[in-house]
C-alpha cells in the first residue's frame, strides 16, 4: 500500500519545498485549501499585530522527507506553515503524513523592535 501512494503522489502530486529545520527539501504532495462554511473563514480578522491570515489547507506528503510542526512549506507562491501533523500507518507501517496548515500571511515581525 505504501508503494502505491508513494506512485500515486509521484505521478499526481504537486512539487512542494519545505525548509526543515534550516534544510530545504523538495518532495511531491497535495497541498489542498480546505473550503471551510465556518465564520472564521468567512471574515477577515485584524489584531493588533495585522491581519490574522484565514487560509487553511490540507497536506497529503510521502513520508520523507520527515516533516515537523512550524514548518514552513511553498507551492507556487502560496506559502503555508504546517500546524498539525500525523504519519497515518497501515499494519504499523507509516504510509503517508496528513497535515494541517494556514497561509502564512506577510512577514514575520513577532519580536522585531519597531
Amino acid at each position: 500500500m505504501k508503494v502505491s501512494l508513494q506512485n500515486i503522489l509521484q505521478k499526481y502530486g504537486n512539487q512542494i519545498t519545505g525548509v526543515c529545520g534550516g534544510v530545504s527539501v523538495a518532495f511531491r504532495g497535495f497541498l489542498q485549501h480546505s473550503g471551510s462554511k465556518s465564520q472564521r473563514n468567512m471574515k477577515r480578522e485584524v489584531g493588533p499585530l495585522g491581519e490574522i491570515p484565514g487560509g487553511q489547507y490540507v497536506l497529503l506528503a510521502p513520508v520523507e522527507p520527515e516533516l515537523s510542526v512550524g514548518d514552513v512549506l511553498t507551492e507556487g507562491n502560496l506559502q503555508v506553515v504546517i500546524r498539525r501533523l500525523e504519519t497515518v500507518s497501515v499494519k504499523d507501517k507509516p504510509v503517508y503524513r496528513w497535515g494541517l496548515c494556514e497561509e502564512k500571511g506577510g512577514e514575520d515581525l513577532w519580536g522585531v523592535p519597531l
